[in-house]
C-alpha cells in the first residue's frame, strides 16, 4: 500500500482505471494506528478488485483540505474521480467485519452498473 503525496495523487487515484480506496490519517492519530492492521489486511484480500492507498494528513494539507469533510481516520474510495466517503460508525469504528462489507457492497454496485452499461 503506497503513500500518497499532492504530487502523484492525481494520476494514481482521480486518474486510476480502477475504483482506489485511500486511508486519510496520520502517525499521531490512535484511531489511525489502530487501524493500519485492519486497513493492511483489507488491502491484501481485495487487491484483485482495489488500489489501495494513504494519505498522511499531518504532511499534506493540500490533499486533506481537498478531500476530507471531518477528521481522522476517513477511508474514501474513488471511482473516476468521484470520490465516495465509508462513513465513520461510532459503535464500531472501522472494524474489518464493517469495511470487509462495505468494499464487497461496494464492488458489487460497480460490477451491476458495469453490467448494464454493456447492454
Amino acid at each position: 500500500m503506497k503513500l500518497l503525496e499532492s504530487k502523484n495523487f492525481h494520476s494514481r487515484v482521480l486518474e486510476s482505471k480502477g475504483p482506489a480506496v485511500v486511508l486519510f490519517g496520520n502517525n499521531q492519530c490512535p484511531l489511525c494506528n489502530d487501524l493500519k492492521p485492519t486497513y493492511t489486511k483489507l488491502a491484501e484480500k481485495h487487491k484483485d478488485k482495489y488500489s489501495f492507498f494513504r494519505v498522511n494528513t499531518m504532511m499534506d494539507s493540500e490533499l486533506s483540505d481537498a478531500y476530507l469533510d471531518g477528521g481522522v481516520p476517513t477511508i474514501c474510495i474513488f471511482v473516476e474521480g468521484e470520490k465516495h466517503t465509508i462513513p465513520w460508525r461510532d459503535e464500531v469504528g472501522y472494524s474489518e467485519n464493517f469495511l470487509d462489507a462495505c468494499l464487497g457492497a461496494f464492488f458489487d454496485i460497480l460490477e451491476e452498473k458495469n453490467d448494464k452499461e454493456r447492454i
